[in-house]
């Protein structure tokens, strides 16, 4: 008897301001079956990540901010995706954050 395969698991930590998160998202969940994985969300703190890394993100460093415009068009014609930048995109990412929903997704996954 042919025993069924067991799916590779995969965790996913991301950060619902990140548009890289997003396409990982994306791109797993469009593979997840014919790959044979199982993706596991896992919310965590990306502005934690910065802070003790001592990086600085893309807001805040307007190469970067540039560079990652250019290449979420780029993600967006590979995965036929249709991220947009919010508007005033450079001033948005410096006054924004994603704690609270962050805070919030951490405890819909402690519940289930």
């Amino acid at each position: 008897m042919v025993k069924p395969v067991e799916k590779v698991q995969i965790d996913l930590y991301y950060d619902v301001i990140s548009p890289y998160a997003w396409i990982a998202f994306e791109s797993l969940l469009r593979y997840e079956k014919v790959w044979s994985i199982k993706v596991n969300l896992k919310p965590f703190s990306l502005r934690g990540i910065m802070q003790s890394s001592g990086n600085r993100p893309p807001g805040l460093v307007p190469a970067k901010g540039l560079y990652m415009l250019k290449d979420i068009q780029r993600n967006n014609a590979y995965w036929k995706l249709n991220l947009k930048a919010p508007k005033n995109f450079m001033e948005w990412i410096k006054t924004k954050t994603s704690n609270n929903a962050m805070k919030l997704l951490l405890v819909v996954q402690k519940e289930q």
